[in-house]
């Protein structure tokens, strides 16, 4: 799902000849909660009928409609439970949303992978990511950093995701050099350059 955001938003505007992007987190609530702020799309109580949660015990997601006594006073189906909702911030560009939705991907592709547990961290200026135990370079020792496929993969996928948009992430970190992590620095100020 994430890997489709840009191009599939492309599609659709075409389609449909309007602008698409994700609603922002107030044009979200709204359609969840609608105008009299409920804490459910169905009302003030938590139903487990009403939704896919763990207390459904499902354990995978499930078609959009297979909830319709969940849907918002707006008619708008699975505001709550099965998946997570992105949504932009205010006045945001819809391509930093694209890339924190990666990298946020990323971080939870990580963490499932045995060994390697990854953070994240993200400033105005910049998004770092931290992989502790890395598999490419553990017990290599070396003086500057040697995990270029860390790097080429985050170029790669940076391109595929956003449809061409470049990224250049600085490994400023190695355990190869006797530093704790790794750790990737992306400028923000340069995407696209």
């Amino acid at each position: 799902m994430l890997c489709v955001y840009r191009r599939g938003r492309e599609w659709l505007s075409s389609k449909a000849g309007l602008a698409i992007s994700l609603p922002t987190e107030p044009q979200w609530q709204r359609a969840a909660q609608g105008g009299d702020g409920r804490e459910y799309p169905w009302g003030n109580g938590f139903d487990s009928s009403r939704c896919n949660t763990s207390e459904s015990g499902i354990n995978h997601t499930t078609p959009v409609n297979q909830y319709p006594s969940g849907t918002s006073s707006y008619g708008v189906y699975d505001m709550a439970g099965n998946v997570w909702e992105w949504c932009l911030s205010e006045g945001e560009n819809p391509e930093n949303t694209a890339l924190r939705l990666l990298y946020r991907y990323w971080l939870q592709e990580l963490n499932e992978q045995g060994n390697m547990t990854a953070t994240s961290e993200e400033t105005d200026e910049h998004w770092i990511l931290r992989i502790h135990r890395c598999s490419v370079c553990h017990g290599w020792h070396a003086a500057e950093p040697v995990c270029h496929l860390w790097v080429a993969y985050m170029q790669t996928a940076v391109a595929w995701f956003t449809g061409g948009q470049t990224v250049h992430p600085i490994e400023t970190e190695c355990p190869a050099m006797g530093h704790k992590a790794c750790t990737f620095v992306v400028d923000k100020r340069t995407l696209g350059k």
